[in-house]
């Protein structure tokens, strides 16, 4: 059973890599395209990441345009975006 626990530990650590992974190719693939856009913060709310690496989608919110470096952590921000803006 011990066996168990750590097999789901370490699969479970991959896992959250292989997300983070994506979400930086993501954010690679689209750097250029808002390169342009003025954006009110330079690291991404939900994952921490230097929007410098890149800039999948953008969400405004109270007159502020924000980057973010996937489609998932932008759709995590606009469903509660005060509990990011307020703190």
């Amino acid at each position: 059973m011990l066996c168990l626990g750590i097999a789901v530990t370490i699969f479970g650590c991959q896992k959250t890599t292989d997300n983070k992974q994506l979400m930086y190719e993501e954010a690679a693939k689209h750097k250029t395209d808002f390169k342009h856009v003025a954006l009110d913060n330079s690291v991404d709310f939900i994952c921490n990441m230097n929007l410098s690496l890149g800039i999948a989608d953008t969400a405004h919110h109270n007159g502020k345009t924000y980057g973010f470096c996937s489609k998932s952590c932008k759709a995590n921000f606009v469903a509660t975006p005060e509990s990011y803006t307020t703190k």
